[in-house]
């Protein structure tokens, strides 16, 4: 199983700044807090912004992390994004400057522990804690300027302060606009004393009423789906008879293009078994007068000029090389009996 691990860094060593989340809980059964401090020596040159949303942890993990970053030689800006309770109050005040979202909370109590065995590991224990309470009462003072006395008392109370409460006893320095936590904590494990604006961070056992999740109605969105379907549908359908309408349109302008390229073929082989037929008679009649005829012209159509006739397959064979099928059809169709007439002509005369 993967080791938990309760902070992260977000930057490469080369960034001027490296962002720091602790996120979770203090130490505890995750990350040691030497694995933290080893992580945080390899940013010797980076100034560290402290992202905070913890319910704090464990007190002597939390004095080796706070004394790591107060040390640390580029310096540190803690952003309470959320909360900062119990132990990872104290981990914000190594940060100069502290600042805390505008929803965010900040929480200071007295350390308490665990303990077992007879009176004597019991008073050795409480002398621990008051202790342990001395050194966080010091950090507190040290960065809000109140007395010792008075944070001793607001541990007492258990002490949870809003942000315009943490600024103006001196535990933070501004506000920044706060945004609804990315991740929730379970705060019943430090406290039964938590306010009513932090219960946005925690599903706390305390609060008696939750907002039911909204449930998609999935019918509807099945139904709105499948008229959305219906319509591409139709949609496809209509283009699909559009295409099928311009098929048959092409095929059949082509059929007929095909139909007047074989009329064309059939009338130039006629016109050349005309010449042929020509030739051989020209040829016989050299052979038997001994001259060629003066004009060969009986198959050319008396009613075309050969000026015209030239013209007009001019214009038509100029069109079957650089015009349209449509073009060159419509021509066709219009100037029939000359273009004809014209091929005649010109496979006799050449």
């Amino acid at each position: 199983m993967a080791e938990k691990n309760w902070f992260e860094f977000k930057a490469s060593v080369a960034a001027p700044e490296s962002d720091l989340y602790l996120y979770d809980e203090v130490g505890g059964w995750g990350t040691s807090a030497s694995e933290f401090i080893d992580a945080l020596s390899t940013r010797r040159e980076q100034r560290i912004n402290l992202h905070i949303h913890s319910p704090g942890g464990s007190v002597f993990e939390g004095h080796a992390i706070f004394n790591a970053l107060r040390n640390h030689p580029a310096g540190v800006t803690t952003h309470i994004d959320g909360i900062a309770a119990s132990m990872a109050s104290a981990i914000a005040m190594a940060g100069s400057p502290v600042k805390i979202a505008s929803n965010g909370f900040l929480m200071i109590h007295n350390p308490w522990s665990q303990a077992a065995g007879g009176a004597d590991e019991m008073r050795k224990q409480a002398d621990v804690l008051d202790k342990l309470k001395d050194s966080l009462v010091k950090i507190y003072a040290g960065k809000s300027g109140m007395s010792e006395a008075e944070i001793s008392a607001a541990m007492d109370a258990e002490t949870w302060y809003n942000a315009a409460e943490a600024v103006e006893f001196g535990l933070a320095d501004e506000v920044f606009e706060g945004m609804q936590a990315a991740a929730t904590l379970d705060l019943s494990k430090i406290s039964a004393k938590v306010p009513e604006g932090a219960l946005q961070f925690a599903k706390h056992p305390d609060q008696s009423a939750w907002e039911e999740p909204v449930i998609p109605d999935l019918q509807s969105m099945l139904t709105n789906q499948t008229e959305d379907l219906a319509v591409a549908q139709a949609r496809v359908a209509i283009l699909s008879g559009e295409l099928n309408d311009a098929q048959a349109s092409l095929i059949a302008q082509r059929a007929e293009c095909d139909a007047i390229k074989a009329e064309l073929e059939a009338e130039r082989a006629k016109s050349a078994s005309i010449a042929e037929q020509i030739n051989a008679k020209a040829a016989a009649m050299i052979a038997q007068t001994g001259h060629a005829p003066v004009a060969i012209s009986a198959y050319a159509d008396d009613k075309v000029q050969p000026s015209t006739s030239s013209n007009i397959l001019a214009q038509f064979e100029q069109l079957r090389q650089k015009g349209t099928s449509s073009e060159w059809m419509t021509f066709f169709k219009a100037h029939r009996s000359e273009i004809i007439a014209a091929a005649k002509t010109n496979a006799v005369t050449h």
